[in-house]
């Protein structure tokens, strides 16, 4: 069984600048000198294959009993999809019916079948939540709430970058979720990555000194 590589996964998010700096303002309304954006892996499919082996060895090597892997709408949609995709397509049991693809809908539609009003094809049984960033954990949340209210069997949640910040309540976004009664687990740390990838910023603009600059620039180490 191949098992997830955590130093493996950080250089996968550094190599394909899931981190950029400037000034942002965030979904939270927080201003931030650092932006998580992972909808540039997302998009381009062969890239997104090899998300979806990490979060699957990730899942494994944590034992999650799971049944559908469902992104958090709209951010992790897509990455949803493609897990639970790949994840059937593994299966021992993998055959017409054997399991379903689902979307959640961030707006609930108001007409055709009920069932259809907040999915696209219902989850069924052993729910892993997929989420993009975690930042205060209060979309999350939201968005766990309302599968509670739908009966629905939330077996974990799986962050792909926990941004390690205080949420609103003081508390970490793992003790904020898991004091809900849920099981969360992140794939990786700002706390890990702002360090490597600072520096390699750093030595992109002293590449691009030595090229064009005046003179040389070193930035400290």
């Amino acid at each position: 069984m191949k098992h997830f590589n955590q130093e493996e996964f950080n250089n996968f998010v550094l190599e394909n600048n899931v981190y950029s700096f400037g000034n942002f303002t965030l979904s939270s309304g927080r201003q931030s000198y650092f932006y998580t954006n992972w909808r540039k892996v997302f998009t381009d499919p062969w890239l997104a294959d090899k998300l979806t082996d990490y979060i699957l060895d990730f899942a494994k090597d944590k034992k999650l009993e799971v049944d559908t892997f469902l992104g958090v709408p709209e951010g992790a949609s897509l990455i949803g999809a493609f897990t639970q995709d790949k994840y059937a397509k593994q299966s021992e049991n993998y055959s017409k019916g054997s399991h379903i693809l689902s979307m959640a809908r961030k707006i609930p539609k108001n007409h055709g079948d009920p069932v259809d009003c907040y999915f696209i094809g219902k989850p069924r049984n052993k729910i892993c939540v997929i989420e993009d960033v975690a930042t205060t954990g209060r979309s999350l949340s939201k968005f766990l709430k309302h599968l509670r209210e739908l009966n629905l069997d939330i077996s974990d949640i799986i962050t792909l970058t926990n941004r390690m910040q205080k949420t609103t309540d003081n508390l970490s976004v793992k003790e904020f979720i898991e004091n809900k009664g849920y099981k969360f687990h992140e794939m990786s740390s700002s706390l890990n990555i702002l360090p490597k990838a600072y520096k390699n910023l750093g030595k992109q603009l002293e590449k691009e000194f030595e090229k064009y600059g005046i003179e040389k620039i070193v930035f400290e180490t």
